[in-house]
């Protein structure tokens, strides 16, 4: 198994990696999760310009893609002091690969191209309910500082 950085060729297997994520947040977590977005003309063009231009990786055995990990530098949230900040976006793993160090990988490396980039802060998004993700970011030194609330009649897992 290696880490190297995402190229075009990748495109199709990160989407479809990501489709399964998806699919997984949709049925645990967040109903309103589309799995078929990944697969989408505005899916492909996402991970196609973080490939261009952001932060791209991906895990690759014996040949076959296990896992990909993605972020940008972004705006600073418009309500905090402006440090340049860091988002990684969506990473995902193979369920059966997991706890193997790959994921502890990829963030070591997004955060020295982060730091590189000039990022102080370093920000992720995961679903409430995901307390293995959870404990894996803070693990790796995050910490909650927002609570995102909704009331969606859509997502029938709410």
């Amino acid at each position: 198994m290696h880490i190297r950085p995402a190229n075009s060729e990748d495109l199709q297997s990160i989407q479809q990696l990501c489709s399964k994520l998806s699919a997984k947040e949709q049925a645990d977590y967040d109903s309103t999760i589309d799995p078929e977005w990944p697969l989408s003309r505005d899916g492909h063009d996402y991970f196609a310009e973080r490939v261009r231009s952001g932060f791209a990786l991906v895990a690759e055995d014996d040949g076959a893609l296990i896992g990909y990990c993605i972020g940008q530098l972004v705006t600073p949230l418009f309500y905090r002091n402006a440090h340049p900040t860091a988002e990684l976006q969506t990473m995902f793993v193979e369920p059966a690969l997991r706890s193997k160090g790959i994921g502890s990988m990829f963030l070591e490396k997004f955060f020295a191209w982060a730091r590189a980039e000039g990022a102080e802060v370093f920000r992720v998004t995961v679903s409430m309910g995901n307390e293995r993700g959870i404990e894996f970011y803070r693990r790796h030194g995050f910490k909650q500082v927002d609570t995102t609330m909704e009331i969606n009649p859509h997502n029938t897992l709410l």
